[in-house]
């Protein structure tokens, strides 16, 4: 590790202490990503990202047992991140690699964690110490890039972890720290297998999500079939789209209850709209 870090940490044990740290308010209202690549900004900012007291939160050695790591000075000057898994797979990304828009000026150490309740639930559980990452750097070099799965060209293998396999329907809340004090755009990119649910998509679909005591839909996540049980005898149209919104499918039906088998779809994110007289709801699904 660079000489230079480990001083730097030592006096950050005594002068961060003093400076505030933020609050899972700001973990709630992270950026979300949008593309498969975009920029997003660095600030030369003041303050931490985590209390000093985490230790399953922000453990001092590397859950994946691979490089340095984690934030051993809390996350300074942090930007936080936030994405949802649409289609499983392996999750990769990098951050300021050579040769994207905006590369890696200094270094930006990281952390990432998941859950697959909410953001909200994940962003309390980590500033109550209860919820520890799955994966996280502390950078061995101010270039090159950062981030999980294979090294990019001229990067250095100590900012790179291994990949993750991850499930559709996961949601990833990523804290990177602005070590070296940059004022600049950082590039993300996607360079694994699963698949991200952008922002854009999620936003159009979920804003409509919604629930009526009269149909429940079960199980879910699913696997295969989904039963739709409902009151009444009235003519059901039931559509199905996919994380894009696409409409996959379509049912007719008067049935009390409703099985519908979905052995050819794709493991990942679904939606669900049921319209029976003047009503409609909208249920978001996962299949595993």
């Amino acid at each position: 590790m660079n000489l230079f870090k480990i001083f730097f940490v030592i006096f950050l044990l005594f002068v961060v202490r003093k400076n505030y740290c933020q609050n899972s308010t700001v973990c709630i209202n992270a950026l979300p990503i949008c593309t498969s690549s975009f920029d997003f900004a660095l600030y030369n900012g003041a303050g931490s990202g985590l209390p000093n007291s985490l230790i399953i939160s922000n453990p001092s050695t590397n859950p994946q047992g691979v490089n340095s790591g984690c934030l051993l000075d809390n996350g300074i000057k942090p930007r936080w991140i936030t994405f949802s898994i649409s289609v499983s797979g392996d999750l990769g990304f990098s951050l300021g690699a050579n040769g994207s828009s905006a590369i890696q000026l200094g270094y930006i150490d990281w952390a990432l964690w998941t859950s697959t309740v909410s953001l909200s639930s994940t962003c309390i559980n980590i500033f109550n110490d209860s919820l520890a990452p799955v994966s996280c750097n502390w950078n061995a070099a101010p270039s090159g890039g950062t981030g999980m799965g294979s090294l990019q060209f001229g990067g250095d293998s100590g900012n790179y972890q291994p990949t993750i396999s991850v499930l559709a329907g996961q949601i990833f809340v990523l804290l990177v720290s602005n070590y070296s004090g940059v004022n600049s755009n950082c590039t993300f990119s996607n360079t694994g297998t699963a698949q991200i649910a952008y922002c854009s998509t999620i936003t159009a679909l979920e804003s409509n999500i919604e629930t009526n005591n009269e149909i429940s839909i079960y199980p879910n996540p699913f696997k295969d079939l989904i039963a739709i049980n409902n009151n009444n005898t009235s003519q059901k149209e039931i559509e199905i789209y996919s994380i894009l919104g696409q409409k996959i499918n379509a049912y007719s039906s008067k049935e009390k209850t409703i099985d519908i088998n979905t052995s050819e779809f794709l493991p990942g994110v679904y939606f669900l709209k049921v319209k029976w007289e003047d009503k409609m709801v909208l249920w978001k699904l996962i299949k595993n």
